[in-house]
């Protein structure tokens, strides 16, 4: 086998392996809906008093290229937007550090390393139907 042979796939590995990165607008994850807590489940998170007022959360990767995250965060704010009923109907309560996934091509993809963020929302009037269990 020669050198170019060589040199060839080890590009191409390197490539492959940066592909998955989020700075890769090809293989960038788009964020999920917005999680709405069950009556009493905000309480449950483990988090300060502040969030058991929360209607709900939106994850989001905020690894990449500036432009791809504030992609994903715009798009994360117009997912709180619809599930409270429009920009005007909801506050945030705070932005935290937490596990998340996107989803690319139908498959959840997690965020590298400590890049994921979760947006923790209250909506204003009506809250909308919650995502998970009743208690």
């Amino acid at each position: 086998m020669n050198t170019k042979f060589f040199t060839t796939i080890s590009i191409v590995l390197l490539l492959a392996g940066c592909a998955g990165g989020t700075a890769n607008p090809i293989f960038n994850s788009s964020v999920k809906k917005a999680y709405i807590y069950a009556p009493g489940e905000a309480d449950t998170l483990g988090l300060p008093a502040k969030f058991s007022k929360a209607t709900g959360e939106i994850r989001y990767c905020a690894s990449g290229m500036v432009q791809l995250v504030q992609q994903r965060k715009n798009e994360a704010l117009a997912g709180i937007a619809e599930a409270c009923g429009g920009e005007d109907k909801y506050g945030i309560i705070d932005e935290l550090q937490a596990d998340a996934t996107g989803k690319f091509m139908g498959v959840d993809v997690k965020c590298n390393g400590n890049a994921g963020r979760a947006i923790y929302f209250k909506c204003k009037g009506t809250k909308p139907k919650p995502t998970g269990y009743d208690k």
